[in-house]
């Protein structure tokens, strides 16, 4: 909305959110002129060409966003995918996106009622006037979260402004409960991991710049190492393997404590039957089996970065970050990939920071039966 430029309203995409959304904004007097840019091209925006806010008194104008299919292929499912310090459950031909968690709240973060979950630290409640302060936060800003392979919970990780934590939740998104505390010091950019059984969720420490990879069981309990000078794991859905990076490589961690080298590359994600792995490296995604056979393929190549492949639950498809423009890091949105054939669309146009990507949300969770 032009006119002063201290004056003005930056309208983005968000897939097809199709709820509307009100928005007052006092200004001063005068003409002022709507203007588009970077319009999605599977969207219309149908703007008035100009309004005149009078010296005393108020105007209205409404702005409708149409947004089409992706593709005319999209993979099945649904995702939640990282927008502005919080997740929102999308499609994934892009028609439908809606917000998921309470979008952060700078300022106020702390501001909740706080109770005592069994076998867990405090559980954060609703927003409201009637929340109470406690020192153990709820998060401002989710930066990774994960599903149990059923659904049944999820695995979430804070930062930034309410300080490092680590949370779970319900399938869908209910009572939220803090499971460390306090005195973590989390690595903000790797992704966190929960186990076949639904019993720990593995995450990065990052004390004195060094990480390490810990767990912690969600009902609540004591911490456990699992490697010093790794990052990024992702625990096999079928077995007791878990995947990590160590100085810059691929390894597979087994229960005797061995691991497996499948070459230089970050932040791995395992096709759900457990035989392949998908991880980036120098701006290629690459997928390669996980007993270390064969030459891994590269399907994807972004001189500008590819980040965090993570496997549809049917393991037909991928879903991935990649930066969109230069600088990297600076315009990061999500895009997907059919394994069989490279088959590739993109998903979302709001030119995101370097937040760990897309998550499937398994078919038996609750957010996805409501959503069949």
């Amino acid at each position: 909305v032009g006119g002063d430029p201290e004056w003005f309203r930056h309208l983005g995409r968000i897939g097809g959110l199709a709820n509307a959304v009100r928005i007052e904004d006092a200004v001063p007097a005068g003409q002022y002129a709507f203007v588009t840019w970077e319009v999605d091209p599977h969207c219309d925006l149908s703007p008035p060409s100009n309004v005149t806010v009078p010296p005393d008194g108020s105007t209205s104008a409404t702005l409708t966003l149409e947004c089409g299919a992706l593709d005319p292929d999209p993979a099945p499912g649904l995702l939640a995918v990282t927008w502005a310090g919080t997740y929102v459950l999308a499609r994934p031909d892009g028609t439908s996106m809606t917000p998921f968690l309470p979008p952060p709240l700078p300022g106020t973060c702390g501001s909740f009622a706080v109770r005592s979950p069994p076998g867990g630290r405090t559980a954060a409640g609703a927003y409201g006037p009637e929340a109470q302060a406690s020192d153990d936060q709820p998060p401002c800003e989710v930066l990774a979260l994960e599903w149990c392979g059923d659904g049944s919970r999820i695995a979430l990780r804070s930062g930034f402004l309410s300080g490092d934590g680590i949370y779970t939740a319900s399938g869908s998104g209910s009572d939220l409960a803090r499971l460390d505390d306090g005195s973590l010091t989390l690595h903000l950019l790797s992704p966190l991991t929960v186990d076949r059984d639904c019993s720990r969720v593995a995450f990065v420490t990052s004390d004195v710049g060094t990480p390490s990879i810990h767990s912690i069981p969600l009902d609540g309990g004591d911490l456990t190492l699992i490697a010093d000078g790794a990052s990024d794991p992702a625990w096999s859905p079928v077995d007791d393997r878990i995947a990590l990076v160590r100085d810059g490589r691929v390894e597979i961690l087994d229960d005797t404590g061995s691991f497996l080298n499948l070459g230089p590359g970050q932040c791995p994600g395992w096709a759900p039957d457990g035989l392949r792995l998908a991880w980036v490296d120098a701006g290629r995604l690459r997928v390669g089996n996980a007993d270390g056979s064969g030459e891994p393929e590269t399907l994807v190549t972004n001189p500008l970065g590819v980040w965090c492949p993570r496997w549809s639950p049917d393991g037909e498809w991928i879903a991935y970050q990649a930066d969109t423009s230069p600088p990297a890091s600076s315009q990061r949105d999500v895009f997907l990939i059919r394994v069989a054939d490279g088959h590739t669309y993109r998903l979302t146009w709001w030119n995101g920071w370097a937040d760990v990507g897309a998550v499937w949300v398994p078919p038996d969770a609750p957010l996805a039966a409501a959503r069949r």
